[in-house]
């Protein structure tokens, strides 16, 4: 019987596609395999390379992979689009992800840890909240502007309370309907501010608990938002030869050999 060596699999919410080839490449099965059965089916394997796109439950996948003794590998998606022969199926992207693997030449993603997946679901989460900050200041200068009512830029203007100063001191001419929509989205501002904050302070407990971390915000400019994000993006630190490498994989600039 032919020996596995490379497992591909298209990854999905219900139904995985499995495609498994040996060390020359040859086609040893391609099946589909429900999601409750995943593991069952992966413990039965011989161990062996098992590579996935880097996607959506990719790392964690791979870490649970990892668990039952086999090696996880994650492959760019754009490094496997031109493996897919002919038309996109679930199969024949599994086919696609096993012949990538195959190729030592083809770009590896680094697994990420728990920790580190979970703080860029924090940090994700604190830019949308950061982005509707912005979104909701502006709107409501913009409405006091067309009534009128200028205030100052900055947080700090809505924090102290000015704004609702000045609501307050024209409710009469502002009329109720208004001055009750205006102090409502003040409301959402400093809800989202609040939320801001609470986000902060977490990721400043977690840098500080952290001695890679703590190293990090040794550099100058660099506090615990900015540590902690690093972190979660940096992996394996060993992969990047210089600081110029893993600068030009945050998107930061080119890289002279």
């Amino acid at each position: 019987m032919k020996q596995i060596s490379i497992v591909g699999i298209d990854l999905a919410k219900h139904v995985f596609q499995l495609h498994a080839a040996d060390a020359r490449g040859h086609n040893i099965f391609n099946k589909q395999v429900k999601r409750d059965q995943l593991r069952l089916t992966l413990a039965q394997l011989p161990p062996c390379r098992i590579a996935m796109e880097a996607c959506g439950s990719a790392h964690y996948w791979a870490r649970e992979i990892r668990a039952l003794g086999h090696e996880a590998e994650l492959l760019p998606p754009q490094a496997v689009k031109p493996f897919v022969l002919g038309h996109k199926n679930d199969a024949r992207d599994a086919a696609a992800i096993a012949e990538a693997a195959a190729r030592p030449a083809t770009p590896r993603v680094t697994i990420k840890t728990e920790a580190q997946q979970s703080l860029q679901a924090v940090h994700r989460v604190r830019s949308r909240l950061v982005r509707e900050r912005t979104a909701i200041g502006n709107e409501l200068r913009g409405l006091l502007g067309e009534f009128g009512l200028i205030v100052s830029q900055g947080h700090a203007v809505i924090r102290q309370g000015v704004i609702r100063e000045r609501l307050d001191e024209q409710r009469a001419r502002l009329g109720e309907e208004l001055y009750t929509l205006l102090n409502d989205l003040l409301d959402q501002w400093l809800e989202n501010d609040a939320r801001i904050a609470r986000y902060d302070k977490r990721l400043q407990r977690q840098a500080k608990a952290s001695a890679d971390m703590q190293r990090l915000m040794s550099l100058p400019g660099i506090g615990p938002i900015n540590a902690t994000l690093l972190f979660s993006h940096l992996g394996d630190p060993a992969r990047f030869p210089n600081g110029r490498q893993f600068s030009a994989s945050l998107g930061l600039g080119g890289v002279n050999n």
